[in-house]
């Protein structure tokens, strides 16, 4: 009963649907997702995971460096010009001497405090001192910093290695920065290598 009645409709049917039908292609996937929403869907999810990477690295920076070390290296008028220290990069650094006779390397931290007076930490063979220098030659004292004097070893050979703990009261933690010295081309070089962060231990009264 439904055979006949098959055959009669299919005799129906338009000759320029039955041809359109036999000369269809259909499109690629590649093709359909170039053309539809899928590249402009990719772009928004880059723009995005872009934008958190940054926020991401920017918060960390802000959080392992909430301190800015300035290297002094001597210009050619006999003066010093100071350029800040940042971590992966390599800025000149010279000997300075002082007043008492003595030769080394200066580097220089904002301090946490400004009423209070800038102090000169003097480094020397692994070990630490408040200096009483009086005045760094080259240098102009700067109410802002704190100083530190690096004196190398006689006997130590470069590069020079030395690190420097700061205390962020803010976030109760103590940073270590540690500070390597190199020699190019008869010139001194500073490098920054941020270390550990431990939190600061309070006795409690």
């Amino acid at each position: 009963m439904r055979l006949p009645r098959i055959v009669e409709a299919m005799n129906e049917i338009d000759d320029d649907l039955v041809s359109g039908a036999v000369e269809y292609r259909r499109e690629p996937l590649s093709a359909r997702l170039r053309s539809g929403l899928f590249p402009k869907a990719c772009a928004c999810l880059l723009a995005a995971a872009f934008v958190f990477a940054a926020v991401l690295l920017w918060g960390i920076r802000e959080r392992t460096e909430p301190f800015t070390l300035t290297v002094y290296a001597a210009a050619a008028d006999g003066t010093a010009e100071a350029e800040v220290l940042r971590e992966g990069g390599k800025v000149p650094i010279s000997l300075f001497e002082t007043e008492e006779g003595l030769s080394g390397f200066v580097i220089s931290c904002s301090k946490p405090d400004e009423s209070l007076p800038s102090s000169v930490l003097i480094l020397a063979s692994g070990q630490s001192s408040q200096g009483y220098i009086t005045e760094i030659r080259g240098i102009i004292e700067d109410s802002t910093q704190n100083y530190y004097f690096y004196i190398p070893g006689e006997e130590e050979a470069w590069p020079y290695q030395f690190s420097l703990f700061m205390d962020d009261t803010e976030e109760n933690m103590i940073r270590q920065y540690h500070i390597i010295i190199t020699q190019a081309d008869g010139s001194w070089y500073a490098e920054l290598r941020v270390g550990s962060a431990v939190e600061r231990v309070t006795e409690e009264s």
